[in-house]
């Protein structure tokens, strides 16, 4: 399948105030976007998606883009294998990994990465495990490698679920297979009680740092909720909260499905969110 778009980018307000992608709002952009999807047995298939555009290289993922083109710039957003028995699933190439989250279509979608991922299934459990390299970031003269891994256990009731998850930022100048902090069966929280972690001069951030999640899920016929709860730093000792902030985030989700609106005969969605 192929869409051709063209006419005016318009973003929300506080993305054109904090983020530099240089787009005008005035100017009309052209953007193509070509999908391909085979199955090749009853178990793989193989998808992917190519775009191209003249617009700004920052909004599709890109850090390049040639001017003296009519469509300046492109990238391949997804190309991946998808393989699928009863219990386990693999997915393994550049995709978003996270589609299994809610994601309102006001927000633009994450730039998918490259990595794998796998799901095994059984009973009222999943247990799933993403490692994925993000797009490196530059911090003055030093570009640093991203990684990025996490985890979740999960618990199905009916309808309903809920569980614990881990995200975890690995950064570097170079990143190998560090399996100590890679491995999906470890709290990768503990990384920071048994190992040094690793700061680097002129890198502004936490080279590696881990977020907790607990979540839940609730569905209904016509109406979806999400509840969870991050937590990026939290200090026990009173003496360690003098020095460092705890920063604890609570997001929280609904969606209601309309057949027909009243007095417009016609289906929607109302979505509301908040944090």
């Amino acid at each position: 399948s192929t869409r051709l778009s063209f006419g005016n980018v318009v973003l929300l307000p506080s993305l054109e105030a904090n983020t530099g992608l240089e787009y005008e709002n005035s100017h009309q952009y052209s953007n193509i976007y070509t999908r391909y999807y085979a199955a090749i047995n009853e178990y793989i298939s193989y998808s992917g998606s190519l775009e191209v555009t003249n617009q700004p290289h920052k909004l599709i993922g890109t850090n390049f883009s040639r001017s003296d083109f009519i469509l300046s710039t492109g990238r391949f957003q997804e190309s991946k294998l998808n393989i699928t028995t009863k219990s386990f699933s693999i997915i393994a190439g550049r995709a978003d990994f996270f589609s299994e989250n809610y994601r309102s279509d006001v927000f633009a979608k994450p730039i998918n990465g490259d990595g794998f991922s796998w799901l095994y299934e059984h009973g009222k459990w999943d247990f799933k495990h993403v490692l994925e390299t993000l797009p490196a970031e530059k911090s003055g003269d030093i570009i640093f490698r991203r990684l990025l891994t996490y985890h979740h256990l999960k618990f199905h009731i009916g309808m309903n679920s809920f569980g614990v998850a881990e995200y975890f930022i690995l950064s570097g100048e170079e990143i190998g297979l560090d399996f100590k902090r890679l491995n999906p069966f470890v709290p990768f929280t503990l990384n920071s009680h048994d190992s040094y972690e690793n700061y680097y001069e002129g890198y502004r951030g936490d080279a590696d740092n881990s977020v907790i999640k607990f979540f839940f899920n609730w569905s209904g016929n016509k109406s979806t909720a999400i509840l969870n709860f991050y937590m990026d730093e939290f200090h026990m000792d009173s003496w360690s909260r003098d020095d460092f902030n705890d920063a604890l985030l609570l997001n929280m989700m609904y969606e209601y499905r309309f057949n027909s609106m009243p007095m417009l005969n016609l289906p929607g969605t109302l979505e509301a969110t908040i944090s």
